[in-house]
């Protein structure tokens, strides 16, 4: 049976809380739903794919990441990307290298096909994605005046999927 897979690099505690926080004090007064925040501030590595073979992907993504280590990532000012808000992540040799080999593992392996995301990778931190989009852009125009993080030291991910729980690695 098909899954529907992810790997993600997660930011780090002092990172997420100082984003989160600044993200929840200012939408007091916006009101934009909080979807994003019930989940750990994150990086897609790879867009999501479906498998058959859940536990051999995720085993195989694993030790994969884990060999290439913890890596550093900058952070950009906040942007308005279609009707949502990222924070943009500089696309680094190391990071393009993580998400090419990615690619490259799951499709001679799973054969997980690449798709426009893979190709055109533009990695980020989703902070909202649901809401109007008056809404969004007043938020993304208090964001942009606030000071955020702007770098940090990456040293755990999540592999999941719709049917399994995800499970969290320190590479």
């Amino acid at each position: 049976m098909s899954e529907l897979m992810w790997a993600c690099a997660i930011l780090p505690e002092k990172e997420e809380t100082a984003i989160k926080g600044i993200c929840k004090r200012l939408n007091k007064g916006v009101g934009l739903p909080e979807t994003v925040f019930r989940f750990p501030l994150h990086i897609s590595l790879k867009k999501s794919w479906d498998c058959d073979r859940f536990e051999a992907a995720q085993t195989d993504v694993a030790d994969y990441l884990k060999h290439c280590g913890s890596f550093d990532i900058d952070i950009g000012k906040p942007i308005m990307h279609k009707n949502m808000i990222w924070l943009p992540v500089g696309v680094t040799e190391k990071l393009q290298e993580i998400h090419n080999g990615l690619d490259l593992l799951l499709e001679r392996k799973h054969a997980v096909p690449r798709t426009a995301f893979d190709t055109s990778f533009h990695p980020h931190i989703s902070l909202f994605t649901k809401g109007d989009h008056r809404d969004m852009a007043a938020m993304h125009e208090l964001l942009v005046k606030e000071t955020m993080p702007q770098t940090a030291r990456i040293r755990n991910v999540v592999i999941g999927g719709a049917v399994h729980r995800d499970t969290y690695y320190t590479i």
